[in-house]
């Protein structure tokens, strides 16, 4: 549902929908476009372009880390 509503904006809609139902051509373009943009908004904003991603992902790796070390 939610990816649903994500094919509604218009131009990353579009890119979506081509990565999630097209080839594997598709998908590393995708990949490649969000790097680019992730890069540009480095050089627009800066450092808050670095830091921001990384500070949202500390939560994600820390999860990763627990479940990791957890005895069976």
């Amino acid at each position: 549902m939610v990816l649903r509503a994500l094919y509604w904006i218009p131009i990353f809609g579009w890119l979506l929908r081509d990565a999630v139902y097209g080839d594997t051509l598709s998908r590393i373009l995708f990949v490649v476009n969000l790097l680019v943009l992730w890069a540009l908004a480095i050089m627009i904003f800066g450092y808050p372009a670095v830091i921001v991603p990384a500070l949202l992902l500390t939560p994600t790796m820390l999860a990763i880390i627990v479940v990791f070390t957890l005895r069976p």
